[in-house]
């Protein structure tokens, strides 16, 4: 027996519903759940966002994950977005630290109906009085170019230094300055352990493409060249991998569940 593909479509609707529940009765009890998290998890954060009686954002963190990274992680958070493939969409917002041995941290998430400069200074806000922060100079954060996201770090974490990730520096570049000799130049000079060899590495972008130089000198290298980055966070990180990886994960083990009860009902 062949089943079509409506039949499987709507055998899909059953096993998301199945798997995940009905999205519409999870989001009705957004206020049981967080009222739930604050009681199971003392000390621990969960803030609801309503738009005429509508879910509009939400943000959580748990207390041992907020205590666990002021006591024992360097001043270091990477901050990222990524949209949910969900019925209703919406995009999810995470800042996520290093833990002593370079691996993933979760600090604090939220969810929000799109990611501008307003939901980043409503994230940013929170994230900063949850973790206690007063002075933010002794701070380094990790992002990528996005508009909404280096405003709202500008205003909450002002003496913060602001690194961007080289991976969506490359991914401006390239659409213009093509090749792999311009590329390896980028990353050759990204990786300059100090201002001298910055310099001589520019130059010699200089001579291979005069626009490329042009282009990467508007850059400050404090934002981009590990030769100009600050001593005092013990981390010289030039990508943002941490938030990439861990949306990554998120997405694909929800997909990989979903696809392995799929291929059971067809076996």
């Amino acid at each position: 027996m062949t089943a079509t593909r409506s039949k499987l479509r709507w055998a899909k609707r059953l096993l998301k519903k199945v798997i995940e529940g009905d999205e519409l009765e999870q989001y009705s009890s957004m206020w049981d759940y967080a009222q739930e998290f604050r009681r199971s998890n003392p000390g621990s954060s969960f803030y609801v966002g309503v738009s005429n009686g509508i879910f509009a954002s939400c943000y959580f963190s748990l207390d041992a994950c907020k205590r666990g990274f002021m006591q024992a992680c360097r001043p270091v958070i990477c901050l990222d977005g990524c949209h949910l493939k969900t019925k209703y969409g919406g995009v999810m917002l995470c800042a996520v630290g290093m833990d002593p041995n370079d691996c993933i941290y979760p600090i604090a998430f939220a969810v929000v109906e799109v990611e501008n400069t307003n939901t980043w200074k409503w994230f940013l806000s929170n994230l900063k009085s949850d973790l206690g922060i007063v002075n933010t100079d002794p701070w380094t954060i990790m992002s990528d170019k996005q508009k909404g996201l280096i405003k709202g770090v500008r205003q909450h974490f002002p003496d913060a230094e602001h690194r961007h990730c080289v991976r969506h520096i490359w991914q401006n570049f390239q659409q213009t300055h093509k090749g792999d000799v311009l590329k390896n130049q980028l990353w050759k000079c990204t990786r300059s352990t100090t201002p001298e060899l910055w310099a001589a590495s520019m130059e010699e972008m200089k001579v291979i493409s005069l626009e490329a130089y042009k282009w990467l000198e508007q850059l400050p290298p404090n934002t981009w060249v590990r030769g100009f980055q600050r001593e005092l966070v013990k981390c010289d990180i030039l990508l943002n991998n941490n938030c990439e990886v861990f949306n990554k994960y998120i997405l694909e083990a929800r997909e990989m569940h979903l696809r392995s009860m799929i291929d059971k009902i067809k076996t």
